[in-house]
Protein backbone atom coordinates (compact mmCIF):
# COMPACT_ATOMS: atom_id res chain seq x y z
CA UNK A 1 0.00 0.00 0.00
CA UNK A 2 2.95 2.34 0.70
CA UNK A 3 4.10 2.57 -2.96
CA UNK A 4 0.53 3.35 -4.04
CA UNK A 5 0.16 6.07 -1.41
CA UNK A 6 3.54 7.61 -2.26
CA UNK A 7 2.63 7.52 -5.95
CA UNK A 8 -0.69 9.27 -5.33
CA UNK A 9 0.94 11.89 -3.10
CA UNK A 10 3.62 12.58 -5.73
CA UNK A 11 1.14 12.90 -8.59
CA UNK A 12 -1.33 15.05 -6.61
CA UNK A 13 1.48 17.33 -5.38
CA UNK A 14 2.82 17.73 -8.91
CA UNK A 15 -0.68 18.45 -10.21
CA UNK A 16 -1.29 21.15 -7.59
CA UNK A 17 2.09 22.77 -8.26
CA UNK A 18 1.46 22.72 -12.02
CA UNK A 19 -2.00 24.25 -11.60
CA UNK A 20 -0.62 27.02 -9.36
CA UNK A 21 2.20 27.69 -11.83
CA UNK A 22 -0.20 27.99 -14.76
CA UNK A 23 -2.56 30.20 -12.76
CA UNK A 24 0.18 32.65 -11.79
CA UNK A 25 2.33 32.74 -14.94
CA UNK A 26 0.17 31.86 -17.93
CA UNK A 27 -2.25 34.00 -19.96
CA UNK A 28 -5.07 31.47 -19.88
CA UNK A 29 -6.41 30.42 -16.48
CA UNK A 30 -6.20 26.76 -15.49
CA UNK A 31 -9.54 25.02 -16.10
CA UNK A 32 -10.30 21.37 -15.41
CA UNK A 33 -12.75 19.96 -17.95
CA UNK A 34 -14.76 16.72 -17.62
CA UNK A 35 -12.51 15.22 -20.30
CA UNK A 36 -9.42 15.95 -18.21
CA UNK A 37 -11.11 14.38 -15.17
CA UNK A 38 -11.79 11.19 -17.12
CA UNK A 39 -8.21 11.09 -18.43
CA UNK A 40 -6.70 11.65 -14.98
CA UNK A 41 -8.93 8.96 -13.43
CA UNK A 42 -7.72 6.35 -15.93
CA UNK A 43 -4.15 7.59 -15.54
CA UNK A 44 -4.39 6.94 -11.78
CA UNK A 45 -5.87 3.48 -12.25
CA UNK A 46 -3.16 2.13 -14.59
CA UNK A 47 -0.21 2.53 -12.12
CA UNK A 48 -2.42 1.37 -9.25
CA UNK A 49 -3.18 -1.80 -11.19
CA UNK A 50 0.55 -2.22 -11.88
CA UNK A 51 1.35 -1.85 -8.17
CA UNK A 52 -1.35 -4.37 -7.30
CA UNK A 53 0.19 -6.90 -9.70
CA UNK A 54 3.66 -6.21 -8.24
CA UNK A 55 2.28 -6.71 -4.71
CA UNK A 56 1.30 -10.27 -5.62
CA UNK A 57 5.04 -11.02 -5.67
CA UNK A 58 5.60 -9.63 -2.19
CA UNK A 59 8.05 -7.00 -1.04
CA UNK A 60 10.60 -7.78 -3.75
CA UNK A 61 7.95 -7.33 -6.40
CA UNK A 62 7.13 -3.87 -5.03
CA UNK A 63 10.81 -2.90 -4.71
CA UNK A 64 11.40 -3.79 -8.35
CA UNK A 65 8.03 -2.62 -9.66
CA UNK A 66 7.97 0.82 -8.01
CA UNK A 67 10.90 2.41 -9.94
CA UNK A 68 9.76 0.73 -13.16
CA UNK A 69 6.24 2.15 -12.81
CA UNK A 70 7.54 5.64 -12.05
CA UNK A 71 9.81 5.55 -15.11
CA UNK A 72 6.93 4.40 -17.31
CA UNK A 73 4.49 7.12 -16.19
CA UNK A 74 4.77 9.10 -19.48
CA UNK A 75 3.93 5.95 -21.45
CA UNK A 76 1.07 5.21 -19.05
CA UNK A 77 -0.32 8.68 -19.71
CA UNK A 78 -0.31 7.92 -23.44
CA UNK A 79 -1.99 4.59 -22.68
CA UNK A 80 -4.64 6.38 -20.62
CA UNK A 81 -5.32 8.69 -23.57
CA UNK A 82 -5.74 5.70 -25.91
CA UNK A 83 -8.02 3.89 -23.44
CA UNK A 84 -10.30 6.92 -23.07
CA UNK A 85 -10.64 7.48 -26.83
CA UNK A 86 -13.75 5.25 -27.20
CA UNK A 87 -15.36 7.04 -24.24
CA UNK A 88 -14.58 10.48 -25.69
CA UNK A 89 -15.94 9.41 -29.08
CA UNK A 90 -19.14 8.28 -27.37
CA UNK A 91 -19.40 11.60 -25.52
CA UNK A 92 -18.96 13.52 -28.79
CA UNK A 93 -21.64 11.41 -30.49
CA UNK A 94 -24.03 12.13 -27.61
CA UNK A 95 -23.56 15.89 -27.83
CA UNK A 96 -23.81 15.88 -31.64
CA UNK A 97 -27.07 13.89 -31.55
CA UNK A 98 -28.45 16.26 -28.93
CA UNK A 99 -27.42 19.30 -31.02
CA UNK A 100 -28.97 17.91 -34.22
CA UNK A 101 -32.22 17.19 -32.36
CA UNK A 102 -32.29 20.73 -30.99
CA UNK A 103 -31.67 22.22 -34.44
CA UNK A 104 -34.40 20.06 -35.94
CA UNK A 105 -36.86 21.32 -33.32
CA UNK A 106 -36.08 25.01 -33.95
CA UNK A 107 -35.40 24.62 -37.71
CA UNK A 108 -33.54 27.91 -38.34
CA UNK A 109 -31.86 28.90 -41.60
CA UNK A 110 -28.19 27.99 -41.06
CA UNK A 111 -25.40 30.12 -42.52
CA UNK A 112 -21.86 28.73 -42.35
CA UNK A 113 -18.87 31.09 -42.25
CA UNK A 114 -15.38 29.74 -42.89
CA UNK A 115 -12.01 30.95 -44.18
CA UNK A 116 -8.37 31.30 -43.20
CA UNK A 117 -9.09 34.65 -41.55
CA UNK A 118 -11.96 37.03 -40.78
CA UNK A 119 -14.43 34.32 -39.72
CA UNK A 120 -15.33 35.78 -36.34
CA UNK A 121 -15.56 39.34 -37.66
CA UNK A 122 -17.78 38.44 -40.64
CA UNK A 123 -19.96 36.25 -38.42
CA UNK A 124 -20.52 39.09 -35.93
CA UNK A 125 -21.16 41.68 -38.67
CA UNK A 126 -23.61 39.41 -40.49
CA UNK A 127 -25.49 38.64 -37.27
CA UNK A 128 -25.83 42.38 -36.56
CA UNK A 129 -27.16 43.10 -40.06
CA UNK A 130 -29.63 40.21 -40.06
CA UNK A 131 -30.86 41.16 -36.58
CA UNK A 132 -32.54 44.25 -38.09
CA UNK A 133 -35.23 41.91 -39.41
CA UNK A 134 -34.82 38.41 -37.97
CA UNK A 135 -34.30 36.66 -34.65
CA UNK A 136 -30.61 35.72 -35.07
CA UNK A 137 -28.23 33.59 -33.04
CA UNK A 138 -24.50 33.34 -33.79
CA UNK A 139 -21.91 31.05 -32.26
CA UNK A 140 -20.30 33.09 -29.45
CA UNK A 141 -16.67 34.25 -29.35
CA UNK A 142 -14.57 31.88 -31.49
CA UNK A 143 -16.64 28.71 -30.92
CA UNK A 144 -15.92 27.00 -34.24
CA UNK A 145 -15.25 23.33 -33.40
CA UNK A 146 -17.82 20.49 -33.26
CA UNK A 147 -18.10 20.56 -29.48
CA UNK A 148 -18.03 24.36 -29.35
CA UNK A 149 -20.88 24.52 -31.86
CA UNK A 150 -22.84 21.86 -29.95
CA UNK A 151 -22.50 23.97 -26.82
CA UNK A 152 -23.65 27.03 -28.78
CA UNK A 153 -26.75 25.23 -30.05
CA UNK A 154 -27.75 24.43 -26.47
CA UNK A 155 -27.89 28.20 -25.82
CA UNK A 156 -30.16 28.90 -28.80
CA UNK A 157 -33.58 30.47 -28.34
CA UNK A 158 -36.68 28.53 -29.38
CA UNK A 159 -37.58 31.46 -31.65
CA UNK A 160 -34.29 31.64 -33.56
CA UNK A 161 -34.86 32.18 -37.29
CA UNK A 162 -31.25 32.34 -38.51
CA UNK A 163 -28.23 30.56 -37.03
CA UNK A 164 -24.84 31.96 -38.10
CA UNK A 165 -22.13 29.36 -37.54
CA UNK A 166 -18.38 30.00 -37.51
CA UNK A 167 -16.61 26.95 -38.95
CA UNK A 168 -12.96 26.37 -38.09
CA UNK A 169 -10.65 23.80 -39.67
CA UNK A 170 -7.15 22.55 -39.02
CA UNK A 171 -7.37 19.33 -41.04
CA UNK A 172 -9.07 18.17 -44.23
CA UNK A 173 -12.58 16.91 -43.51
CA UNK A 174 -13.19 19.26 -40.56
CA UNK A 175 -15.67 21.40 -42.53
CA UNK A 176 -17.43 18.28 -43.82
CA UNK A 177 -17.95 17.22 -40.20
CA UNK A 178 -19.41 20.61 -39.27
CA UNK A 179 -21.71 20.68 -42.31
CA UNK A 180 -23.04 17.24 -41.36
CA UNK A 181 -23.69 18.62 -37.88
CA UNK A 182 -25.57 21.85 -38.70
CA UNK A 183 -26.74 21.34 -42.33
CA UNK A 184 -26.12 24.89 -43.67
CA UNK A 185 -28.19 26.27 -46.56
CA UNK A 186 -25.96 29.30 -47.20
CA UNK A 187 -22.25 29.96 -46.78
CA UNK A 188 -19.50 32.55 -46.77
CA UNK A 189 -15.80 31.95 -47.42
CA UNK A 190 -13.94 34.96 -46.02
CA UNK A 191 -10.75 34.26 -47.98
CA UNK A 192 -7.81 31.87 -47.88
CA UNK A 193 -4.10 32.15 -47.31
CA UNK A 194 -1.37 29.93 -45.84
CA UNK A 195 -2.63 30.14 -42.25
CA UNK A 196 -2.67 26.65 -40.62
CA UNK A 197 -0.45 25.33 -43.40
CA UNK A 198 1.52 23.51 -40.70
CA UNK A 199 -1.41 21.14 -40.13
CA UNK A 200 -2.92 21.30 -43.64
CA UNK A 201 0.30 20.75 -45.62
CA UNK A 202 -0.37 23.03 -48.59
CA UNK A 203 -2.48 25.99 -49.71
CA UNK A 204 -4.27 23.73 -52.21
CA UNK A 205 -5.33 21.49 -49.34
CA UNK A 206 -6.51 24.53 -47.36
CA UNK A 207 -8.64 25.64 -50.32
CA UNK A 208 -10.08 22.15 -50.75
CA UNK A 209 -10.97 22.08 -47.06
CA UNK A 210 -12.67 25.48 -47.07
CA UNK A 211 -14.57 24.51 -50.23
CA UNK A 212 -16.05 21.53 -48.40
CA UNK A 213 -18.68 24.10 -47.35
CA UNK A 214 -19.55 25.11 -50.92
CA UNK A 215 -19.48 21.47 -52.04
CA UNK A 216 -22.07 20.67 -49.37
CA UNK A 217 -24.20 23.65 -50.42
CA UNK A 218 -24.12 22.57 -54.07
CA UNK A 219 -25.16 19.01 -53.21
CA UNK A 220 -28.24 20.37 -51.42
CA UNK A 221 -28.98 23.28 -53.80
CA UNK A 222 -32.00 21.86 -55.63
CA UNK A 223 -33.20 25.29 -56.91
CA UNK A 224 -29.79 26.34 -58.27
CA UNK A 225 -29.96 29.62 -56.32
CA UNK A 226 -27.02 31.73 -55.17
CA UNK A 227 -26.00 30.06 -51.91
CA UNK A 228 -22.54 31.49 -51.19
CA UNK A 229 -20.50 34.67 -50.95
CA UNK A 230 -16.77 34.30 -51.65
CA UNK A 231 -14.23 36.94 -50.65
CA UNK A 232 -11.36 36.92 -53.13
CA UNK A 233 -8.83 39.77 -53.08
CA UNK A 234 -5.46 38.08 -52.56
CA UNK A 235 -3.09 35.96 -54.67
CA UNK A 236 -5.00 32.75 -53.90
CA UNK A 237 -8.34 34.09 -55.18
CA UNK A 238 -8.17 32.51 -58.65
CA UNK A 239 -7.42 29.06 -57.25
CA UNK A 240 -10.17 29.46 -54.66
CA UNK A 241 -12.83 30.45 -57.18
CA UNK A 242 -11.92 27.58 -59.49
CA UNK A 243 -12.78 25.18 -56.66
CA UNK A 244 -16.18 26.73 -55.85
CA UNK A 245 -18.87 24.73 -57.68
CA UNK A 246 -22.08 26.29 -56.31
CA UNK A 247 -23.75 29.51 -57.56
CA UNK A 248 -22.08 32.38 -55.70
CA UNK A 249 -21.23 36.08 -55.58
CA UNK A 250 -17.56 37.13 -55.55
CA UNK A 251 -16.31 40.00 -53.38
CA UNK A 252 -13.39 41.39 -55.36
CA UNK A 253 -11.19 44.44 -54.76
CA UNK A 254 -13.73 46.56 -56.67
CA UNK A 255 -16.36 45.90 -53.98
CA UNK A 256 -14.84 48.60 -51.72
CA UNK A 257 -14.28 52.07 -53.19
CA UNK A 258 -12.81 55.35 -51.86
CA UNK A 259 -11.80 53.98 -48.45
CA UNK A 260 -10.68 56.70 -46.00
CA UNK A 261 -10.39 57.18 -42.24
CA UNK A 262 -11.79 60.42 -40.82
CA UNK A 263 -12.03 61.24 -37.11
CA UNK A 264 -11.40 57.61 -36.21
CA UNK A 265 -14.17 56.33 -38.50
CA UNK A 266 -13.90 54.33 -41.72
CA UNK A 267 -15.82 55.69 -44.70
CA UNK A 268 -16.17 53.90 -48.02
CA UNK A 269 -18.54 53.02 -50.84
CA UNK A 270 -19.73 49.43 -51.01
CA UNK A 271 -20.53 48.13 -54.46
CA UNK A 272 -22.81 45.08 -54.63
CA UNK A 273 -23.42 44.18 -58.27
CA UNK A 274 -24.79 47.47 -59.73
CA UNK A 275 -25.80 48.88 -56.35
CA UNK A 276 -23.61 51.38 -54.44
CA UNK A 277 -24.00 52.02 -50.71
CA UNK A 278 -22.13 54.72 -48.77
CA UNK A 279 -21.10 53.37 -45.37
CA UNK A 280 -19.53 54.73 -42.19
CA UNK A 281 -18.27 52.45 -39.43
CA UNK A 282 -16.09 52.35 -36.32
CA UNK A 283 -14.35 49.24 -37.67
CA UNK A 284 -10.89 50.15 -38.93
CA UNK A 285 -8.87 48.81 -41.84
CA UNK A 286 -9.66 48.04 -45.45
CA UNK A 287 -9.96 44.34 -44.66
CA UNK A 288 -12.77 45.29 -42.23
CA UNK A 289 -14.48 47.02 -45.16
CA UNK A 290 -14.23 43.78 -47.17
CA UNK A 291 -15.59 41.84 -44.19
CA UNK A 292 -18.56 44.23 -44.18
CA UNK A 293 -18.90 43.72 -47.94
CA UNK A 294 -19.20 39.94 -47.46
CA UNK A 295 -21.75 40.28 -44.68
CA UNK A 296 -23.76 43.01 -46.43
CA UNK A 297 -23.94 41.00 -49.66
CA UNK A 298 -25.24 37.98 -47.75
CA UNK A 299 -27.69 40.20 -45.85
CA UNK A 300 -29.08 41.64 -49.09
CA UNK A 301 -29.64 38.09 -50.35
CA UNK A 302 -31.53 37.45 -47.11
CA UNK A 303 -33.83 40.39 -47.74
CA UNK A 304 -32.24 43.10 -45.58
CA UNK A 305 -32.97 46.60 -46.93
CA UNK A 306 -30.22 49.01 -47.95
CA UNK A 307 -31.13 51.63 -45.29
CA UNK A 308 -31.10 48.97 -42.56
CA UNK A 309 -27.60 47.92 -43.63
CA UNK A 310 -26.36 51.53 -43.51
CA UNK A 311 -27.76 52.02 -39.99
CA UNK A 312 -26.51 48.67 -38.68
CA UNK A 313 -22.99 49.18 -40.07
CA UNK A 314 -22.80 52.58 -38.39
CA UNK A 315 -23.63 50.94 -35.04
CA UNK A 316 -21.07 48.13 -35.34
CA UNK A 317 -18.62 47.96 -32.46
CA UNK A 318 -15.06 46.63 -32.82
CA UNK A 319 -14.57 43.09 -31.60
CA UNK A 320 -12.18 43.21 -28.62
CA UNK A 321 -8.55 42.63 -29.67
CA UNK A 322 -9.36 42.89 -33.40
CA UNK A 323 -8.17 46.28 -34.68
CA UNK A 324 -9.68 47.87 -31.57
CA UNK A 325 -8.65 51.55 -31.35
CA UNK A 326 -7.87 52.59 -27.76
CA UNK A 327 -7.06 56.13 -26.66
CA UNK A 328 -4.50 55.67 -23.88
CA UNK A 329 -4.13 59.42 -23.34
CA UNK A 330 -0.50 59.94 -24.28
CA UNK A 331 -0.74 57.56 -27.25
CA UNK A 332 -3.17 55.61 -29.42
CA UNK A 333 -3.19 51.80 -29.32
CA UNK A 334 -4.53 49.56 -32.07
CA UNK A 335 -5.19 46.26 -30.30
CA UNK A 336 -5.08 43.50 -32.93
CA UNK A 337 -3.86 40.77 -30.59
CA UNK A 338 -6.34 38.16 -31.86
CA UNK A 339 -5.04 38.44 -35.42
CA UNK A 340 -2.55 35.87 -36.67
CA UNK A 341 -2.44 35.72 -40.45
CA UNK A 342 -0.42 37.34 -43.22
CA UNK A 343 -3.23 39.25 -44.96
CA UNK A 344 -4.61 40.67 -41.73
CA UNK A 345 -1.13 41.64 -40.56
CA UNK A 346 -0.46 43.51 -43.83
CA UNK A 347 -3.82 45.24 -43.62
CA UNK A 348 -3.11 46.37 -40.06
CA UNK A 349 0.28 47.79 -41.12
CA UNK A 350 -1.39 49.60 -44.04
CA UNK A 351 -3.90 51.05 -41.58
CA UNK A 352 -1.07 52.93 -39.85
CA UNK A 353 -0.62 55.06 -42.99
CA UNK A 354 -3.97 56.73 -42.29
CA UNK A 355 -2.64 58.17 -39.01
CA UNK A 356 -0.50 61.08 -40.19
CA UNK A 357 1.72 62.86 -37.69
CA UNK A 358 2.12 59.86 -35.39
CA UNK A 359 5.30 57.89 -34.73
CA UNK A 360 4.42 54.25 -35.57
CA UNK A 361 5.37 51.43 -33.17
CA UNK A 362 4.73 47.73 -33.82
CA UNK A 363 4.70 45.17 -30.97
CA UNK A 364 4.39 41.57 -32.19
CA UNK A 365 5.64 37.99 -31.80
CA UNK A 366 5.13 37.40 -35.52
CA UNK A 367 2.98 34.72 -37.14
CA UNK A 368 2.94 31.00 -36.29
CA UNK A 369 1.59 27.76 -37.82
CA UNK A 370 3.35 28.49 -41.11
CA UNK A 371 5.28 25.22 -41.31
CA UNK A 372 8.12 25.40 -43.83
CA UNK A 373 7.00 28.91 -44.80
CA UNK A 374 7.48 30.31 -41.28
CA UNK A 375 10.75 32.10 -41.98
CA UNK A 376 9.73 33.54 -45.37
CA UNK A 377 6.32 34.72 -44.15
CA UNK A 378 7.73 36.50 -41.11
CA UNK A 379 10.66 37.90 -43.10
CA UNK A 380 8.27 39.50 -45.62
CA UNK A 381 6.10 40.87 -42.81
CA UNK A 382 9.17 42.26 -41.05
CA UNK A 383 10.37 44.04 -44.20
CA UNK A 384 6.98 45.73 -44.55
CA UNK A 385 6.97 46.61 -40.86
CA UNK A 386 10.39 48.30 -40.96
CA UNK A 387 9.24 50.41 -43.93
CA UNK A 388 6.07 51.57 -42.20
CA UNK A 389 7.11 51.75 -38.53
CA UNK A 390 9.77 53.75 -36.70
CA UNK A 391 10.11 51.06 -34.02
CA UNK A 392 9.51 47.29 -34.22
CA UNK A 393 9.34 45.32 -30.98
CA UNK A 394 9.49 41.51 -31.23
CA UNK A 395 8.18 39.40 -28.36
CA UNK A 396 9.75 36.00 -27.72
CA UNK A 397 12.21 34.01 -29.82
CA UNK A 398 9.90 31.99 -32.10
CA UNK A 399 10.19 34.47 -34.99
CA UNK A 400 13.17 36.51 -33.81
CA UNK A 401 15.55 35.39 -36.60
CA UNK A 402 13.46 36.52 -39.62
CA UNK A 403 12.79 39.89 -37.96
CA UNK A 404 16.46 40.33 -37.07
CA UNK A 405 17.52 39.42 -40.62
CA UNK A 406 14.97 41.85 -42.07
CA UNK A 407 16.26 44.59 -39.76
CA UNK A 408 19.78 44.06 -41.10
CA UNK A 409 18.59 44.03 -44.72
CA UNK A 410 16.77 47.33 -44.12
CA UNK A 411 19.86 48.81 -42.40
CA UNK A 412 17.84 49.54 -39.27
CA UNK A 413 19.65 51.04 -36.31
CA UNK A 414 19.58 49.16 -33.01
CA UNK A 415 17.15 51.65 -31.44
CA UNK A 416 14.54 50.80 -34.09
CA UNK A 417 14.53 47.05 -33.42
CA UNK A 418 13.87 45.83 -29.87
CA UNK A 419 13.34 42.35 -28.50
CA UNK A 420 11.78 41.11 -25.23
CA UNK A 421 11.40 37.56 -23.96
CA UNK A 422 7.78 38.05 -22.88
CA UNK A 423 4.96 40.53 -23.39
CA UNK A 424 5.04 41.24 -19.65
CA UNK A 425 8.67 42.41 -19.94
CA UNK A 426 7.74 44.70 -22.84
CA UNK A 427 4.79 46.10 -20.88
CA UNK A 428 7.06 46.78 -17.90
CA UNK A 429 9.33 48.81 -20.20
CA UNK A 430 6.38 50.40 -22.04
CA UNK A 431 7.05 53.98 -21.04
CA UNK A 432 10.67 53.72 -22.17
CA UNK A 433 9.52 52.55 -25.61
CA UNK A 434 6.48 54.76 -26.15
CA UNK A 435 6.48 58.54 -26.42
CA UNK A 436 3.67 61.08 -26.42
CA UNK A 437 1.93 61.13 -29.78
CA UNK A 438 2.81 57.55 -30.76
CA UNK A 439 0.42 55.08 -32.32
CA UNK A 440 1.09 51.50 -31.20
CA UNK A 441 -0.02 48.46 -33.19
CA UNK A 442 -0.18 45.35 -31.01
CA UNK A 443 -0.34 42.50 -33.50
CA UNK A 444 -1.00 38.91 -32.42
CA UNK A 445 -0.56 37.34 -29.00
CA UNK A 446 0.84 33.81 -29.03
CA UNK A 447 -0.39 31.10 -26.65
CA UNK A 448 1.87 29.87 -23.86
CA UNK A 449 3.30 26.94 -25.84
CA UNK A 450 5.29 29.38 -28.01
CA UNK A 451 8.44 31.11 -26.76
Amino acid sequence: IIPIISYLVAIISEGICTALYIKTTHKKSFHITPRVCRLVAVFFLIPCAAFAIAALHGVYGLLIGYPIVMMLLPIMLLAANVLTMPVEASVRRFFKTKARRRLAEINPVVIGVTGSYGKTSVKNILAALLATRYDVFATPQSFNTPMGICKSISMMSDYCQIFVVEMGARHKGDIDELCALVNPSFGIITGVNNQHIQTMGSVDRIIETKCELTDFLQENNTDNQVVAVISCQNAYAKNLISNVKCPHIEITKEAVLDYVIEAGLSRFILQINDEKIELTTRLLGEHSAYNIACAATAARLMGIEKDDIVAAVRKLKPVPHRLELIDAGHCLIIDDCYNSNYDGFCSALNLLEHFNGFRKVLITPGIVEQGRYAYDTNYKIAQIAFKKCEIVVVIGTTNLKPFADAARSCNCSSDRFLQYSTLAQAQADFFNIIKNGDIVLMENDLPDNYK
